[in-house]
């Protein structure tokens, strides 16, 4: 069950609150001081949600994949919950829950060339900076977060940028034309499969830079941006993924064209409208895909 304590008496233990699942045993526990709840993970795949006024569990779901350690945003809206250790499946990952009723809003691959490690690098740092109210400009922030990884300090603000050197030195663009992406993580990502696909790459595939200036400029220009978006890993991703082919070739049959997201081998396309992904994302999955229709998100501030 729950201890509850009381901090302004010498942390003296004020009463135990039953909670027979709890038996199960307890991966993780949350809290949301918006919700006046905790959000509990147990080893046997649970993931619920606690009202800490009224004493009892609001919900509880079962997820295939399990329930490890999660985290819920400050509104109090969604978590954030990291599929069980031991399940290796081709959808683990990350959940993201709404924390009102437990269904399950979308799911996030890891390793899949989509950000989630730098992406959770960057909250990391903005989360340490304000919880020990350190002084550090944004500047400085994002020195350290390029220590971490050459796109860890495009994820402080998010949005549209150009990356030049390593990718770290940014440039802020307009939102593109096209407001949603479909998106497919098809396989489950080898380790170490970056430093392989630029081993893969190799000297000779390295460009100018010219054709990432045209995309800015059509972003800037807000011209569509349509086939113009290529990685230079489509040259040696085919070798690299066996999803890469089949997939691309989905994407088209679906209506899109795809680009590849990162370093795979995650692809994605992006669409005019929400309507269009959808039919998209609907004809990826009449395929055995599964697809995820998202709006592009704006950049943020980041000041505290």
């Amino acid at each position: 069950g729950i201890m509850v304590f009381d901090i302004d008496d010498g942390h003296k233990l004020v009463k135990r609150i039953d909670i027979p699942i709890f038996e199960e045993g307890i991966r993780g526990l949350t809290g949301s001081a918006k919700n006046h709840s905790v959000y509990f993970s147990t080893t046997n795949r649970r993931l619920g949600c606690f009202d800490v006024e009224k004493e009892e569990v609001v919900w509880e779901k079962t997820y295939f994949a399990g329930c490890d350690r999660s985290s819920i945003t400050p509104d109090g809206k969604k978590i954030y919950v990291p599929t069980g250790f031991w399940y290796a499946g081709e959808d683990s990952g990350f959940m993201v829950i709404n924390a009102k009723n437990g269904k399950l809003r979308k799911r996030i691959p890891v390793a899949a060339g989509l950000g989630g490690g730098s992406s959770d690098a960057a909250a990391a740092l903005l989360g340490l900076r304000r919880l020990w109210d350190l002084d550090l400009s944004d500047g400085t922030l994002a020195e350290l977060a390029a220590l971490l990884g050459a796109d860890v300090p495009f994820f402080l603000r998010g949005g549209t940028a150009i990356g030049t050197g390593r990718g770290e030195q940014l440039t802020p663009l307009p939102q593109p034309m096209e407001p949603f992406a479909v998106v497919v993580s098809p396989e489950e990502p080898a380790d170490g499969k970056t430093a392989r696909l630029y081993d893969m790459l190799g000297p000779r595939r390295f460009s100018d830079g010219g054709h990432t200036a045209v995309v800015a400029r059509r972003i800037r220009d807000g011209v569509p941006l349509g086939s113009t978006l290529s990685s230079a890993f489509d040259a040696v991703a085919a070798a690299a993924y066996p999803s890469y082919e089949p997939l691309r070739s989905a994407f088209a049959e679906a209506g899109a064209r795809a680009a590849l997201s990162g370093a795979g081998p995650a692809m994605f396309a992006l669409t005019g409208g929400e309507e269009a992904a959808e039919e998209i994302r609907e004809r990826l999955a009449a395929r055995g895909y599964t697809a995820w229709a998202a709006r592009l998100l704006p950049g943020v501030a980041v000041n505290g």
